[in-house]
């Protein structure tokens, strides 16, 4: 198989992610702190209810939130941009996604202080979402949509942060909803340890999410999304420009000409009318 050893193949196959120790070198990952360090204003508070009730995940207050780093004003941009297509990186993704990914959703930097709380246990589901699946045959590997986690702070093992059930993006029943909040059988979610400078690949498939984070620093990763050459899960950095002559064109009839994407995908009704499920999901603007 292109690009994974036998040993992270199987890892990746039963478990529904890697950790991949100290990809980052060291040089990267200090630039990457510093201008954390330096657009603390452009982080804001989560708005978005994450533990959807649950009072085991519930914290003190909620995660902090930093889009368009790729944006920042030099030289603070140059870290993150260097993480887009990372040579030490590319291997993993061509044995995952196969050779053609693309970087899918604009990065984020979460930044967890002492006493954040977590995130519900998502995805993972027997009928999964579109764009969010894994298969594994011919002794091949793919993922429809893959998230690498750049940890830019050290995650003790069992203390929050990063969490799935292992070999859940393989499930034939639907997930309880006391497991998703992480108030019944505890048990069956993992919450690895890794170090700063390490990455945890895994398939979006695999039911994850995040425990409350305790300890005494913050916790701090680096979320890149890719996907394989055949899928567009988000609209992302992407704009289509029609032809002039679509104007002339009932809306049904331009919505069937619009590229393959998940959050604002047009959704043409048997009337001819034209909807947009995700019209209402609050993407920052890129």
């Amino acid at each position: 198989m292109q690009g994974l050893t036998d040993r992270e193949i199987y890892l990746f196959d039963v478990q529904g992610w890697l950790v991949i120790p100290g990809i980052i070198e060291p040089g990267l990952l200090g630039a990457l702190g510093d201008a954390l360090d330096a657009n603390q204003d452009r982080c804001s508070h989560e708005d978005e209810d994450l533990v959807e009730g649950s009072k085991t995940l519930a914290g003190e207050h909620r995660r902090r939130h930093c889009w368009e780093m790729l944006e920042w004003p030099h030289p603070h941009c140059r870290p993150f941009r260097e993480l887009i297509a990372y040579p030490p990186l590319i291997r993993y993704l061509d044995g995952v996604l196969g050779r053609g990914w693309h970087l899918d959703h604009a990065p984020e930097v979460f930044d967890y202080p002492a006493g954040t709380e977590g995130h519900a246990l998502h995805f993972g589901e027997p009928f999964p979402q579109d764009g969010v699946w894994y298969q594994a045959r011919g002794g091949t590997l793919r993922s429809g949509l893959l998230a690498v986690e750049f940890l830019l702070s050290d995650q003790p093992a069992g203390r929050g942060g990063f969490c799935a059930i292992a070999g859940s993006h393989k499930a034939n029943f639907p997930r309880p909803e006391g497991i998703s909040r992480w108030e019944q059988d505890q048990f069956v979610v993992t919450n690895p340890g890794a170090r700063a400078g390490d990455a945890i690949m895994f398939t979006e498939a695999v039911a994850h999410g995040t425990l409350p984070w305790r300890n005494d620093f913050d916790r701090r990763v680096a979320v890149y999304r890719y996907a394989p050459k055949t899928v567009q899960y988000a609209s992302s950095f992407y704009q289509v420009v029609m032809p002039a002559w679509t104007d002339e064109l009932t809306a049904a009839q331009r919505a069937a000409l619009e590229p393959a994407r998940f959050y604002d995908k047009a959704i043409i009704e048997p009337d001819g009318s034209v909807s947009r499920p995700w019209e209402e999901y609050d993407e920052p603007a890129r």
